[in-house]
């Protein structure tokens, strides 16, 4: 049996499924089976990192941040404060 490989999240996803303000990515529409709000904080909670579940596919939060400011994202993306809670730039 084989693995579903994750699909990335495009820019253009992103933009419109997200926006940043103030240090927090909050949901800029709503998914047809989540119970979040426009305008609502993105991500679970206690988790050591958070994260989104899209159509069954789960993304880092700071990876999301990451697209959203530099139009991509690296496979390999570290946190330069060392807080693996942090969505700041």
């Amino acid at each position: 049996m084989s693995k579903k490989k994750k699909k990335d999240l495009t820019l253009e996803q992103a933009q419109e499924l997200f926006k940043y303000k103030k240090g927090k990515l909050l949901w800029n529409t709503i998914i047809q089976s989540s119970s979040q709000s426009i305008g609502d904080i993105a991500g679970t909670n206690g988790r050591l990192i958070p994260m989104v579940y899209i159509k069954g596919n789960k993304y880092q939060i700071h990876r999301i941040v990451y697209l959203l400011h530099f139009g991509f994202c690296p496979e390999k993306l570290d946190f330069r404060d060392k807080t693996l809670t942090s969505e700041g730039v």
